[in-house]
């Protein structure tokens, strides 16, 4: 029988993953809410956690309930960063008193992906003058670009996401819409109206990135692997974005609008040195008039 197929194995995995993550889920769910990335959090983390296992019995033919401290510094320290996944595991464990309490340290990045103000520019002007770039590739990289919005939530947007109003139109990704630049505001409200996979199975989609399966948006991963082909790094743009925003917007304001949580925002703003002494609303107009940001027609 193989480390996989254990008993000892399936039965500590089996009830992580009905009486912890399902239960959570479930009681996340509600209509319309996107739960694609909760449920990819919750796959790797019970991915991990049954690696984590096979590795306990095949290297100290223990279970889970003889994991030691010795044990967890062990294998963190001996393998990929992605073996961290098994933090919420080991703490599920002590709060069922299966193990005794045992301290699992949180990973830090080594570092962090920056690119240049310049190059970030350099990837809006090509998205607005590649004439060869497909349509919804355009569209998703420029709100990566100009809002630092995850892949994963931009493939996820709604129709209803853009609003146009008499003074602009106005893109919603957080509880507080923003003015889109005047540059890409064309772009945006074409595209909106000339979507991809609409005449056979997504006829009248409600998504801004409808899919190949009717009813689907776009998968992330497809949508990643598109604009990694177009040498978009990825992180680095969405981490100079949001630095970039911050040195200019109040944090808490700037959260409502890209729909960030305030700490990840405000983690941003200290890591750019940012002044926030003062209180600066976040307003359209402010995007529109941001200086990097009207430097894309430079």
């Amino acid at each position: 029988m193989s480390l996989a197929d254990h008993r000892e194995i399936q039965a500590p995995i089996e009830r992580f993953g009905r009486w912890y993550h399902l239960k959570r889920l479930r009681a996340r769910s509600l209509p319309g809410k996107n739960m694609n990335f909760a449920v990819r959090s919750a796959k790797q983390e019970i991915t991990e956690s049954g690696r984590f296992l096979a590795w306990l019995l095949s290297e100290h033919d223990a279970t889970h309930t003889d994991i030691r401290q010795s044990h967890l510094d062990d294998y963190l320290a001996s393998g990929p960063s992605t073996r961290h996944a098994i933090n919420t595991f080991i703490a599920w464990l002590v709060t069922s008193r299966d193990i005794a309490k045992v301290r699992v340290p949180r990973r830090e990045a080594r570092s962090t992906p920056i690119l240049t103000q310049a190059a970030r520019v350099d990837h809006i002007r090509v998205c607005l003058t590649a004439g060869e770039m497909p349509a919804a590739d355009r569209f998703a990289a420029l709100i990566l670009l100009l809002y630092a919005h995850p892949v994963g939530k931009i493939t996820a947007l709604k129709t209803s996401a853009l609003e146009a109003r008499p003074d602009g139109l106005y893109l919603r990704l957080g509880s507080v819409p923003a003015l889109l630049p005047a540059q890409v505001a064309a772009t945006f409200w074409d595209y909106v109206h000339n979507r991809p996979n609409q005449q056979t199975v997504n006829t009248d989609s409600p998504w801004l990135f409808p899919g190949n399966l009717p009813g689907q948006h776009t998968h992330p991963e497809t949508m990643l692997n598109r604009l990694r082909n177009w040498g978009i790094d990825l992180n680095g743009v969405r981490n100079t974005a949001l630095r970039d925003l911050a040195r200019e917007l109040n944090p808490t304001a700037l959260a409502n609008s890209l729909g960030y949580s305030s700490k990840i925002i405000h983690q941003h703003s200290a890591a750019a040195g940012a002044p926030h002494a003062d209180y600066i609303n976040l307003k359209s107009s402010q995007l529109q008039t941001s200086p990097r940001l009207s430097s894309v027609k430079d």
